[in-house]
């Protein structure tokens, strides 16, 4: 049963006072979904009387809002009895940063997958284009060779050493 309170938890759990929290079960403020761990660590506090790391659970308002909270627990004798100090964390704004970094994330990865298409498409055209440019420039090519190899055949005799050497080049 929860013994005391501050104000914080008052905020936080979303009721007017701490008499609202008083007497009740822990579990009352967990996430159904975590009350199986609760029960765990509850348990590992009164039999091994141990700290209890941070672990992350869930918590409902009383609005019905689900916080989540990093709570860590220490066990102490009170008259004979274990009892156990408890410390939330609220970790709203670490989540919303968390899946404010995730949206980015999934923002990023589609961003660079459009310019990895826009990138492929541009390297395809510029294959196109240097294909054309190549065959384009074959048949001139093919016509000076052609032409080179007649002037070299029926004129070499008649160029002097210069032109010769043009020629072969």
């Amino acid at each position: 049963r929860i013994a005391i309170t501050n104000q914080a938890m008052v905020r936080l759990i979303g009721v007017t006072d701490e008499s609202e929290l008083l007497g009740h079960s822990p579990l009352d403020i967990f996430d159904p979904i975590d009350h199986d761990r609760v029960n765990e660590r509850i348990r590992l506090l009164r039999t091994e009387r141990a700290l209890l790391p941070p672990a992350e659970f869930w918590i409902t308002r009383r609005d019905g809002v689900k916080v989540a909270i990093e709570a860590s627990a220490s066990p102490f004798d009170d008259h004979g009895e274990v009892s156990s100090h408890v410390v939330f964390r609220d970790m709203s704004e670490q989540k919303a940063a968390e899946a404010a970094l995730v949206a980015l994330n999934i923002e990023l990865e589609t961003r660079v997958r459009a310019r990895t298409v826009e990138l492929e498409n541009a390297y395809r055209e510029l294959e196109s284009f240097s294909y054309s440019v190549s065959h384009d420039l074959r048949a001139p090519l093919r016509a000076i060779t052609g032409f080179s190899q007649i002037l070299e055949r029926r004129y070499a005799e008649q160029l002097d050493e210069t032109g010769r050497h043009y020629l072969d080049n």
